[in-house]
């Protein structure tokens, strides 16, 4: 699999920053971060969304085509981002927006809320 054939020499035996030990023990697997790039598309998009933060399956299909990571990792990007990034761009856009007297940005906390006047 990838993982495996990825590893380097010093990980695949354990030696490496005590990934495994001789005793047996689960291997960590490393962090990988995403690019400049991939992680600017990304975040735009999300700045982008503060109020609806959910891509669709089609918005989650061109962000993966841009930039050219798994699906998967799409959307787990953005489960992290709602939880580590999202909060911090709310605070700071809605400081914005109420220094100019407009109301602050209510997130909606799924991709199934619904507006009230839909309710």
């Amino acid at each position: 699999d990838w993982l495996q054939s990825n590893l380097t020499a010093s990980d695949k035996d354990g030696s490496r920053n005590g990934h495994a030990s001789s005793e047996g023990g689960a291997r960590r697997r490393r962090k990988q971060q995403h690019s400049d790039g991939v992680t600017r598309i990304l975040t735009d998009w999300l700045q982008s969304n503060l109020a609806r933060p959910y891509p669709t399956h089609e918005e989650k299909k061109e962000l993966q085509r841009l930039t050219g990571i798994e699906f998967q990792q799409v959307g787990y990007w953005f489960t992290n981002a709602r939880r580590r990034i999202l909060p911090e761009m709310l605070k700071v856009e809605n400081a914005k927006r109420r220094a100019e007297g407009k109301p602050p940005i209510v997130r909606q906390t799924d991709q199934w809320a619904r507006p009230l006047a839909e309710m």
